[in-house]
């Protein structure tokens, strides 16, 4: 299946299933591994709100972008940028940076 249609399916049939899970008393089913994570776009107004696979660091999410190649929506935090997360059914605020260039950063998120 070519990667377009992929991730065409998944933001229209698998996301919004996660998002209401996560959204809804029952969000303990994915909390352990998905949050929700509600950006500014670059282009447009309004917030997008994907969800997306975590680990906890000493108190920091790390996020993880898979497959980035074919995707865009970490790029908006390049720089940092002002998200809101939902993760365990709490609402938080904070920043976010993409990590790209630091292979020493991505493997300690990818071993928390």
């Amino acid at each position: 299946m070519p990667a377009s249609l992929r991730l065409r399916l998944l933001d229209r049939l698998v996301n919004p299933f996660a998002r209401a899970i996560l959204r809804s008393p029952l969000h303990r089913l994915l909390s352990a591994s998905l949050l929700l994570l509600s950006y500014a776009p670059r282009a447009g107004g309004g917030e997008r709100t994907i969800p997306v696979m975590y680990a906890e660091r000493e108190g920091a999410m790390i996020v993880f972008a898979g497959s980035p190649a074919e995707k865009r929506w970490w790029r908006r935090l390049r720089g940092g940028a002002a998200v809101r997360l939902r993760i365990r059914g709490a609402e938080r605020t904070g920043l976010a940076e993409a990590v790209t260039d630091d292979p020493q950063a991505i493997a300690e998120g990818l071993s928390a």
